[in-house]
């Protein structure tokens, strides 16, 4: 019997959480042959919260959730290190086949645990320039391997030298839980979800695009859906849509809930929007798309049930009057683009990528 670990050191609540949340979920009910699963991951996550009966986890840290001020953080990172730390050490003598690093913070974290064979998981298709601060890492650990989430990142991540080449892979897809998502009779609205960031579009486009499209569809309702930095002065900018009730804007655990009553969905990143979580559950739910043309966004974005726009505040508000003016045909791209997804972007398929090209159990 073969063991395999995966840290996830994070307490944010991002597309990484989420994917890789549904992963173990998907391996806890499909245990891959005669294979033992330990997971550390902070008592932040709602994942620590499921009883798994495959999966054997060990929390650590605070389960306090994130904290917007800087300081207060700071202090619940540093009892989430000390924590693994402690948890780490007495599984000293445990020798994994496998250990995954599913974030860059979990690689700090090396010398406390023992793996065979090492993956890391590079993610973070918005700045790839990330991996160059943890190519040291990378290269100090031994029988290192790197999985990248799209093409792009494993260019990016070849050109760099940091492994050789039969050491980096990418895999074939990105995946959400379908059977979260549904559809209902879609209203005349709009859903952006995110994390409320720079690189979202949120300044660039989403904020100045509102008030345009709301004067000329003034009965249309805006789902804005997320957290972050950003989040007090969107509130400010916005506060006379949300107290006429165009706009309802807060965090959801359940954005299914939203997107199942969507008409169209908005993905506006600066950078990159493949492979969005969030704009995979639209998908999912059949939403018509709007979405940058930035990035591998070509490649899950397709005209039958979306449209790609220049970063341009113009290109937004016509893509909107477009699909509002032709209900029907919005309609259709949703069920298209529900089709497309479910199809090419499943959880099995990522599975199967996993243990058979990159564990090679």
């Amino acid at each position: 019997m073969k063991n395999i670990a995966f840290l996830l050191v994070s307490r944010g609540v991002g597309g990484v959480e989420k994917r890789f949340s549904n992963l173990f979920l998907y391996l806890d009910k499909n245990p891959y042959e005669s294979q033992t699963i330990t997971l550390f991951v902070s008592r932040s996550q709602a994942i620590c919260q499921t009883h798994f009966k495959n999966i054997k986890i060990i929390p650590f840290g605070t389960a306090i959730p994130k904290s917007k001020n800087t300081n207060s953080e700071f202090i619940f990172r540093y009892i989430d290190y000390i924590g693994l730390i402690f948890k780490l050490i007495f599984q000293i003598r445990t020798s994994f086949e496998i250990v995954h690093f599913v974030t860059t913070s979990s690689l700090l974290f090396h010398k406390f645990i023992r793996g065979k064979k090492n993956i890391y998981s590079f993610v973070a298709s918005a700045v790839p320039e990330q991996i160059l601060s943890t190519k040291p890492l990378l290269q100090l650990i031994p029988n290192m391997q790197i999985d990248c989430l799209s093409k792009t990142l494993w260019s990016y991540v070849k050109s760099q030298n940091i492994l050789p080449s039969q050491s980096i892979f990418f895999a074939p897809c990105s995946f959400i839980d379908h059977t979260k998502c549904f559809t209902k009779t879609k209203k005349r609205q709009i859903a952006f979800i995110s994390r409320f960031e720079k690189d979202k579009g949120i300044e660039e486009l989403l904020l100045p695009s509102i008030p345009l499209i709301l004067s000329k569809f003034p009965h249309l309702t805006f789902q804005i859906i997320g957290s972050g930095s950003l989040e007090e002065m969107m509130r400010v900018k916005l506060n006379p849509y949300i107290l006429h009730g165009s706009i309802f804007m807060g965090f959801l655990k359940n954005p299914e809930l939203i997107l199942s009553e969507t008409l169209i969905f908005l993905s506006l990143q600066k950078i990159e929007n493949y492979p969005s979580q969030s704009l995979l559950e639209a998908m999912s739910s059949s939403c018509a798309i709007i979405a940058t043309d930035v990035g591998e966004t070509k490649d899950i974005v397709k005209p039958e049930f979306g449209i790609k726009i220049k970063p341009e505040i113009h290109d937004l508000c016509q893509a909107v009057e477009k699909l509002l003016l032709d209900l029907d045909n919005s309609l259709k791209m949703g069920v298209a683009a529900s089709h497309f997804v479910r199809k090419h972007h499943r959880i099995e398929v990522f599975y199967q990528y996993l243990f058979n090209e990159i564990y090679r159990l």
